[in-house]
């Protein structure tokens, strides 16, 4: 069952058209034909229970959500910054990091900033 009141969908869906399960089941063609113009949602004892929307829409609402999606950012920006150790030479700049001192990283440090 859904959580979400009549009321709620209504509000979120927009131009829409509300459907009894039992309709949906008689008339199948007839309501995914109304889908391509409208979402239409499907009501079980006066609930809402499900959306029926063509695919292009479903597809419009999937990008427009990935591209909202802030982990997207992130996870373009960590592949950006991870593409760096694929470079020529990266492993042997590794190396030398990992055996510095505590001293030469300091020193490296403060010379990058001093720039």
């Amino acid at each position: 069952m859904s959580s979400l009141t009549m009321s709620e969908l209504e509000a979120i869906a927009g131009a829409h058209s509300t459907r009894q399960a039992s309709e949906v089941k008689a008339n199948w063609r007839a309501i995914v034909q109304e889908a391509k113009k409208q979402e239409v949602i499907v009501t079980n004892y006066n609930r809402p229970e499900a959306v029926v929307m063509s695919a292009e829409r479903y597809a419009e609402l999937r990008g427009e959500a990935r591209a909202k999606d802030p982990l997207v950012r992130l996870r373009e920006e960590w592949d950006r910054q991870m593409a760096v150790l694929q470079e020529p030479g990266a492993h042997e700049k590794w190396d030398e990091i990992f055996n510095s001192t505590p001293e030469q990283l300091a020193a490296a440090a403060n010379a990058k900033r001093q720039k």
